[in-house]
């Protein structure tokens, strides 16, 4: 697999709230990376590529730094919302919510890929 993309996280996101997905995900996939898992506590006992990009996704998104970033993610994927409707929710504009979410992907692409990171400031609603 080599280094984790915005594409291919965008993609596994939606595997860690639908398990039609995941399963389809696991249909799909082959034997597993030898680089896989890269999170260093996932459960050695399930194999396979889609297990470990699961496991990656899931630590990489509670391993976010703030609340508005976890919620804008879980909204788009568990969610299905489009970011107009995630802003009213959060009480911002689509443009915010869409950065938000955005700057999220970014901090779990490099949190998973080992880049060394600066802490966002928090995104305010506008």
């Amino acid at each position: 697999m080599g280094q984790y993309d915005t594409k291919t996280i965008e993609e596994a996101l939606s595997t860690l709230w639908d398990e039609s997905r995941f399963q389809q995900s696991q249909e799909r996939e082959g034997s597993p990376d030898p680089d896989m898992p890269r999170n260093p506590s996932s459960d050695p006992t399930r194999s396979g590529t889609a297990w470990a990009v699961w496991a990656d996704m899931s630590s990489a998104w509670r391993r976010l730094p703030l609340d508005d970033w976890r919620r804008a993610v879980f909204r788009r994927h568990a969610q299905d919302l489009d970011f107009r409707t995630i802003g009213a929710l959060e009480g911002c504009s689509k443009d915010t919510a869409q950065r938000r979410y955005m700057a999220a992907i970014e901090h779990m692409r490099d949190d998973l890929n080992g880049a060394p990171r600066e802490e966002n400031s928090h995104l305010d609603c506008d």
